[in-house]
């Protein structure tokens, strides 16, 4: 037995390195960028609002799948493109933390807006938020 331990030991340490690093490497696979309009965002942003611009994104793909964006928006386009969604917004009574779409960008706090998240048991899912102040929309989409 000692010696099928030790034979098959580099075997099993090899192959979960290699699972690692593919699992690592699988969801290292991100963009990030800015773009005037709708028009001008990949194709992976096709649930922007229609009168979206300033927009700033990253998108990260595999294992853990993660969408940011933020634009700059009118309030009423933000309600109507929530009511296509059917996001039952809530008025924001407390600061909200919002995540920023680069690696490295500081968060945000709303104080004054509209708020939808709809969180999995894994704690990914959707949250949304209007900032009233700086009429900006934060979108986050995680799997997990």
């Amino acid at each position: 037995m000692a010696k099928l331990l030790d034979r098959t030991l580099p075997f099993v340490v090899i192959a979960g390195l290699v699972c690692v690093g593919s699992c690592v490497w699988i969801t290292k696979d991100g963009r990030s960028g800015t773009a005037a309009s709708p028009d001008d965002a990949p194709r992976e942003l096709r649930v922007l609002p229609s009168g979206a611009r300033d927009i700033n994104y990253r998108i990260i793909r595999g294992l853990g799948s993660v969408t940011y964006f933020d634009c700059a928006l009118e309030e009423k386009d933000f309600r109507q493109h929530a009511k296509q969604g059917s996001w039952e917004l809530e008025e924001i009574s407390r600061p909200v933390k919002v995540l920023r779409y680069g690696k490295h960008e500081p968060g945000v706090i709303v104080t004054q807006g509209l708020n939808y998240q709809r969180i999995q048991k894994n704690n990914g899912g959707l949250r949304v938020t209007y900032d009233r102040e700086s009429r900006r929309m934060y979108y986050s989409s995680s799997a997990r």
